[in-house]
């Protein structure tokens, strides 16, 4: 019995190798799948959510979530797993520093203004913090703006707002706005050195304040102008107005790249994103890109890379204004240099402001390869409302929302690499081909080429000498006819006798480089040689 038993046990042995091998072949497509996967999910929260910002590297991530109190600000370490509720914000006025350890925001204080609103300016703002973390699970808090006051006892109103902090955490810029019960308004942006202790005032002649958006490397501070036709650029040093870039729509602007020479902000009038370019004085509304229905302004809709050359936006998926119907929320990556767009999420987000959900949300890091987006994933969501422009109609909606919940993910971004700068070129024959022979006729004088030619010692020159290549017999060099000079030029009348078709050149030319040792001079010859078709008639 066990003979007729051993092909069975072979076969056996076979088909359990071949399982094996399989197994192997499956495990390690999965490995390669999960390895090229480009997105992880960072934090996941009931409701809504909103990226406020990034670090350089990716560790620590900002973000806004409705809390039983408003909206609260939250600073997560993405590494430790440590997540901090730092403080409850006012309409998403947070930023944090490229170096992740230090967040500046608006403290949400809340209320109507004490002896109502007589010049019927809205809700006022709150007072400046900075939260600077301890490396581990708490920081410390310094108040940076004035306190702010509502009318108090039919005083003076102080309010401050749209703070912004550079990389290190030395540089910090808000907005602010003074008023009275019977006079309205000054307003402009104050810049505090942290370093120096040192304060400068940028006035503005507006009944509203803009946004004081800070370079990440601290160096000038942008924001647009009155009628905003213009985003202006100041020196954080002195104040100076160092540039502007005028617009032919009302623009907002949002975030710079860390020089100030780029930045992304919203063309209001035309509910699109807009790509500011200081250092050739362009401005490029970004297609595809209709962000109305409140979407617009919200900061932490578009956002650029250090070097201003990636830009990273949320919008409908199909490009249009949100409709009941419909679409999604996209996100996509611009590149300002060709105009190409990119979506970078594989899948909706959420539905449309317009359907129940909210805006997207998202930032990029320093370098523009990676971004920090939100999945919004509701059951049935509702928007809060509250007023963000001083030019827009429009209301602002949010990530509050009453059921539902949401991701951060983070999604890696494929690394532009630009034109390869090509390496040096050796010595060798460039011409690769030749104009037609005629049998008979006149050829030429054509001059071959060589490339990669050495460089001699200052006082002497490189030469070249050309010569026939070296064939095998019966075969010529040349035919019969035509002649090559020392110098490569090749030139001579075709023989009748010569056969019609493909035909070709030997060649080689010799390269004489002189270089000096001391006050010795070293002569290096080199010889290349090429083959060169040529077709007779």
């Amino acid at each position: 019995m066990l003979g007729p038993m051993r092909p069975l046990r072979v076969w056996l042995t076979l088909i359990t190798i071949v399982i094996l091998l399989l197994g192997i072949l499956a495990g390690q497509s999965l490995m390669e799948s999960a390895a090229s996967a480009t997105t992880t999910t960072v934090v996941s929260v009931p409701g809504g959510v909103s990226v406020l910002g990034v670090s350089a590297n990716g560790q620590y991530v900002l973000y806004d979530v409705g809390c039983s109190a408003g909206e609260c600000v939250h600073w997560l370490n993405t590494q430790s797993g440590t997540d901090l509720t730092i403080g409850l914000d006012e309409n998403l006025r947070a930023h944090l520093s490229s170096d992740g350890q230090h967040v500046v925001w608006e403290e949400f204080w809340g209320g109507a203004f004490i002896g109502g609103d007589p010049l019927g300016l809205g809700l006022s703002q709150g007072t400046i913090y900075e939260w600077t973390s301890d490396g581990a699970t708490s920081g410390a808090y310094t108040q940076v703006s004035p306190t702010a006051t509502a009318y108090p006892d039919g005083g003076l109103m102080t309010e401050y707002a749209f703070p912004s902090i550079s990389s290190d955490g030395s540089v910090i810029a808000y907005a602010y706005r003074l008023a009275t019960q019977s006079t309205c308004c000054s307003s402009g942006t104050t810049i505090v050195n942290l370093t120096t202790a040192s304060t400068i005032d940028i006035p503005e002649s507006d009944t509203w304040f803009d946004p004081a958006v800070l370079s990440p490397d601290g160096s000038v501070v942008g924001r647009p102008s009155v009628d905003g036709s213009e985003i202006d650029e100041y020196s954080t040093s002195d104040g100076s107005l160092i540039r502007s870039l005028t617009s032919s729509t009302q623009v907002e602007l949002y975030q710079l790249s860390s020089d100030g020479l780029y930045g992304v902000g919203v063309s209001v009038t035309q509910y699109g994103l807009a790509y500011f370019d200081f250092s050739n004085d362009a401005i490029q509304t970004i297609p595809n890109s209709d962000v109305g229905n409140g979407c617009d302004m919200s900061s932490s809709i578009v956002s650029v890379s250090g070097d201003g050359q990636t830009v990273a936006f949320g919008a409908s998926s199909d490009g249009t204004a949100p409709n009941p119907a419909g679409p999604y929320n996209g996100y996509f990556t611009y590149d300002p240099t060709d105009g190409n767009e990119v979506q970078i999420n594989s899948s909706s987000v959420g539905p449309s402001s317009d359907d129940g959900g909210v805006c997207p949300s998202l930032s990029l890091t320093l370098d523009g390869q990676n971004a920090f987006l939100v999945a919004y994933n509701p059951t049935s969501m509702s928007s809060q409302l509250s007023s963000r422009s001083r030019r827009s109609t429009q209301l602002g909606l949010f990530a509050t929302t009453t059921s539902g919940s949401s991701q951060i993910r983070q999604v890696s971004l494929p690394v532009a690499t630009g034109p390869v700068a090509p390496g040096p070129v050796a010595f060798g024959i460039s011409t690769a081909s030749l104009p037609g022979a005629t049998r008979g006729q006149l050829f030429g004088p054509v001059g071959l080429q060589a490339e990669g030619v050495g460089v001699s010692a200052s006082g002497y020159t490189t030469t070249l000498k050309w010569a026939k290549g070296a064939v095998t017999r019966p075969a010529r060099a040349l035919p019969k006819g035509l002649k090559l000079s020392s110098a490569g030029v090749l030139s001579g009348t075709p023989s009748t006798k010569l056969a019609a078709g493909a035909s070709s050149i030997a060649v080689k030319v010799t390269e004489t480089v002189t270089t000096l040792n001391g006050k010795k001079r070293i002569k290096t010859k080199t010889t290349v040689a090429a083959i060169i078709p040529l077709t007779i008639t």
